[in-house]
């Protein structure tokens, strides 16, 4: 944990391992083998999924990395693993570098897909495309609670297998079918659906799957 500091390192090669897999609650579902009698849509079946998977105690680890209000923040070469809560969050942070990090909680843990964004100031800030892809999904939703999910959210297909999901935003600014390119804009940073403030909640997939997004976003 870090708070108003500057020049902060954290470089390996090493890793830094939570406790998730150890202290969870047990799935509230037995495993799903059998389709599912209607189609769902992307936060249905995610709520589906964690039904059926450990959940952690964000209550008694909270997080594995917790940066707040810090400048010139380096992150290299490390594993982060088996958070119980939220692995890695740069709160209200700025110069931020983060090279060569994996992100490795595939233990059957909830905690495991995409990652949020948020910093003083970022509500209504541009979410732009990290590259070329095409708009295969969106969905508005102004109301902010548990039961309204990703809120106003977007689904980018790039090509390979490899999708992009903007989640908790207050607009968009694409429809379905249109070509982005890099850089280009795709909303606006909100606090729609189920969010406790403003940010963003990104993920990449890949073949469907949900994959550490780090990679596809740094150096």
């Amino acid at each position: 944990f870090a708070e108003n500091c500057e020049n902060i390192a954290i470089t390996g090669p090493g890793k830094i391992c939570g406790e998730g897999n150890y202290f969870s609650l047990a799935p509230l579902l037995p495993p799903k083998t059998q389709p599912f009698s209607k189609t769902l849509d992307v936060w249905d079946l995610r709520q589906e999924y964690r039904k059926r998977i450990r959940f952690a105690h964000k209550s008694k680890y909270g997080f594995l990395v917790n940066i707040r209000k810090c400048s010139q923040v380096r992150i290299h070469n490390i594993i982060l693993e088996n958070s119980a809560f939220w692995t890695l969050n740069l709160n209200s942070s700025n110069n931020i570098q983060v090279t060569n990090t994996v992100i490795n909680n595939n233990r059957h843990i909830a905690n495991t897909d995409g990652i949020d964004i948020s910093g003083s100031g970022i509500h209504g800030a541009k979410v732009v495309a990290p590259n070329t892809g095409t708009v295969i999904f969106t969905k508005q939703c102004p109301y902010n609670g548990y039961s309204y999910g990703y809120g106003t959210y977007a689904i980018v297909d790039h090509g390979g297998g490899i999708t992009t999901l903007y989640a908790h935003m207050s607009s968009l600014a694409v429809n379905v079918g249109d070509v982005v390119v890099m850089g280009q804009q795709i909303g606006n940073v909100g606090n729609t659906g189920w969010s406790t403030g403003a940010h963003l909640h990104f993920e990449v997939r890949k073949d469907g799957k949900s994959v550490n997004p780090l990679p596809y976003v740094t150096g």
